[in-house]
């Protein structure tokens, strides 16, 4: 009994680790894409960089994270990519068709979680670090937007067709 006892104190500070992580990735959503629309980009990129490794680090302990947990870090990084994605539109950094394609991907599967517990398959991670690398390559200043940018368009729609195979099982 004991050691069932000490296992869930060890879950729950787990569970309040990853989701105090992710809290601190969503509140670094404004302040970084503020940075970005006005062109500070090394504010910003310290802010993304920071922001990434919260989702870095909140992901190593999702494995045992609460089902609360598991639905807000999807949406915080939604959250932070589009808004970021954005600010990197209104500096012509960004173009709208790639941020078209992105929002609708993202909603897509986060209409599909409405209804269905998609756990997070390794496209989608995959999707989230290049998202991730194309916001700090352009905060930066680095020449890899664009190679960048068709990667996470492939690993979106990649990861969306794993999505909708697991929610319908006939591809």
């Amino acid at each position: 009994m004991e050691v069932l006892s000490k296992k869930l104190k060890v879950l729950s500070l787990e569970n309040r680790l990853a989701n105090t992580l992710t809290l601190i990735r969503f509140f670094l959503t404004f302040p970084s894409a503020h940075f970005v629309i006005k062109n500070e980009l090394r504010e910003a990129s310290l802010l993304i960089i920071l922001a990434g490794l919260t989702d870095l680090l909140d992901g190593k302990l999702s494995k045992k994270n609460s089902n609360f947990g598991k639905l807000l870090d999807p949406f915080v990084d939604k959250v932070f990519v589009l808004s970021n994605m954005i600010a990197f539109l209104s500096l012509g950094k960004v173009e709208p068709w790639f941020l078209i394609l992105l929002t609708l991907r993202e909603l897509l599967i986060s209409f599909l979680r409405n209804f269905y517990p998609l756990e997070a398959s390794f496209l989608g991670k995959a999707k989230t670090f290049f998202e991730f690398l194309l916001l700090i390559s352009l905060s930066l200043g680095l020449n890899y937007g664009e190679p960048l940018k068709f990667l996470v368009l492939v690993f979106a729609y990649l990861s969306a067709l794993d999505y909708l195979k697991r929610v319908f099982k006939f591809f």
